[in-house]
């Protein structure tokens, strides 16, 4: 039989890796280049990540735990979700890799 965990999980690495073939085909202006690439050297380097490791978009958002929200960002690459808040004094990491991510259905 299929393994819908394996399906799930290999759906979303084609999805996320279609993505990044799309993004190096589109025009989006030396300014965005220029943040892509910056955020690019702080996804390698806050997350200790190989430079094989594709960054595919990125996203301003909050993290909640308890009662206040943490303000970071939130990366997405071609195998990990990873978010990084380095506020007030206070850092948090946080990465998962998208296989360990499970699907109860």
């Amino acid at each position: 039989g299929i393994d819908v965990a394996d399906d799930i999980s290999d759906f979303v690495q084609w999805k996320i890796k279609s993505l990044c073939t799309e993004a190096a085909y589109e025009d989006i202006g030396d300014i965005e280049t220029e943040k892509f690439k910056n955020a690019t050297k702080k996804f390698h380097k806050v997350f200790n990540m190989s430079m094989d490791e594709k960054l595919v978009i990125y996203y301003s958002c909050s993290f909640w735990r308890g009662r206040v929200p943490r303000q970071g960002y939130l990366y997405l690459s071609v195998n990990y979700l990873c978010f990084y808040s380095g506020l007030l004094g206070k850092e948090i990491t946080i990465v998962i890799k998208f296989t360990d991510i499970i699907v109860n259905i």
